[in-house]
């Protein structure tokens, strides 16, 4: 992902937080993990904010 976008690009991530209870559970990642991957990858989180409980963004730039 990050050498297709442009120089100052931008990466938006929305996802939901793993569920801590029973019951089917679906791949998922932490805020602070996908936080971790995207600085891994070679991006910088620019902003990260929980709309609700359980719902999470980040936005992180090239």
């Amino acid at each position: 992902m990050h050498r297709l976008l442009k120089a100052d690009g931008q990466l938006v991530a929305i996802e939901l937080e793993p569920k801590t209870g029973g019951g089917p559970k679906a791949p998922r990642l932490t805020s602070s993990g996908l936080e971790q991957q995207l600085s891994q990858a070679g991006f910088k989180v620019v902003k990260k904010f929980f709309p609700t409980e359980s719902l999470y963004v980040i936005v992180a730039r090239k």
